[in-house]
């Protein structure tokens, strides 16, 4: 349950970050400011729940390039700037989590990317969310048997 506490929390900071375009500190920053966080949690809680959000967050930040390329080249009903910024905040956390988490499966990374769509996104975008990440994990699934 706290990792999936983590994942909204970056969902939120990614989704901030594609309105204001900041430095990953500074989105960071505001978001405690402003305690736009509140997880009902005791604070040793809250403090990992967020130190884990962050993590993912300046992890997708750094390799967002890299991600958004795999979107794009995922995604073939949509351009890429058609897609909105939700959902593609959704599948750069799973994206990421796939490829440089080591303790999250990507089945889990999809699911998880699936429920924060039906909480954030509106209901074609769930389908299209788990559509892209189907075919990435297929592909992905058949790389690593070749390898």
């Amino acid at each position: 349950m706290k990792r999936r506490k983590s994942r909204e929390a970056a969902f939120i900071l990614l989704f901030e970050n594609s309105f204001r375009n900041e430095d990953p500190e500074e989105i960071i920053s505001a978001a405690l400011e402003s305690e736009l966080f509140d997880f009902g949690e005791s604070d040793k809680d809250s403090t990992v729940i967020f130190a884990d959000a962050e993590d993912i967050f300046k992890g997708v930040w750094e390799k967002k390039d890299e991600l958004d390329r795999i979107i794009e080249g995922y995604s073939d009903k949509r351009q890429f700037g058609r897609i909105p910024k939700a959902s593609v905040a959704i599948l750069e956390i799973a994206i990421y989590e796939s490829l440089y988490n080591d303790l999250v499966p990507v089945n889990a990374a999809i699911n998880e990317a699936v429920l924060l769509a039906k909480k954030f996104a509106m209901e074609p975008d769930v389908q299209f969310i788990n559509g892209v990440l189907g075919t990435f994990s297929s592909d992905l699934a058949k790389k690593e048997k070749s390898e």
